[in-house]
């Protein structure tokens, strides 16, 4: 399947729902791009209310394999974590709420008017949020899709 077919399989998809049209920003692939035994890698980008999660919905509704990196970035934080150590570390225990995880509310509100605040913490979620999404690219190639 060429980058041309796969945008119309979206498309045709998507146009079936009547959910959204694709903003020519948020599905991009490279037209010189072929796709013959291996399965594509879609990065979905676009601001707020773009229509991300849909598209992602639509294309696990295809049998699409489909992470969000959204969720990978909650959970690289969540109890038992390096990652909830190294932020408790860095903002102390005022970022937590009654239930003992990341209020995310209290953390924002620390960091996004401090740059070397927020520079803090992307430094500790973002290498985490990495290693979770190599490690479910690496399921997903041990599952067949590569």
């Amino acid at each position: 399947m060429n980058s041309a077919e796969m945008r119309t399989l979206v498309e045709r998809y998507i146009g079936a729902y009547n959910r959204i049209d694709i903003p020519e920003m948020l599905l991009t692939v490279h037209p010189d791009v072929e796709f013959k035994n291996i399965t594509p890698l879609m990065v979905l980008l676009g601001p707020n209310g773009s229509g991300k999660s849909t598209v992602c919905e639509l294309l696990a509704e295809l049998g699409c394999p489909v992470i969000d990196a959204d969720l990978e970035a909650h959970l690289s934080y969540s109890q038992g974590t390096t990652a909830f150590g190294q932020l408790l570390e860095a903002f102390g225990s005022g970022i937590l709420n009654e239930q003992g995880t990341i209020d995310r509310k209290a953390l924002g509100r620390m960091v996004f008017s401090d740059p070397e605040a927020l520079s803090r913490l992307n430094s500790i979620v973002h290498p985490a949020t990495r290693q979770r999404v190599e490690e479910r690219l690496r399921l997903l190639a041990a599952d067949g899709h590569n």
